[in-house]
């Protein structure tokens, strides 16, 4: 989810990150998906991801 990228390193917000990460994945765990990059990939498919 891009955490090595994220310049985010002062208090509190590496903890705000971090809840609202463990929110989208029991988000994507009560959807039914085990494989967290079968649901990213669900969600954006190839044809309709943006470009990085």
């Amino acid at each position: 989810m891009g955490e090595d990228k994220s310049r985010i390193r002062t208090e509190p917000l590496p903890q705000i990150w971090s809840i609202a990460r463990n929110l989208a994945l029991n988000l994507y765990r009560d959807a039914g998906f085990n494989n967290m990059a079968q649901a990213y990939a669900e969600r954006y498919p190839l044809g309709k991801r943006k470009s990085q």
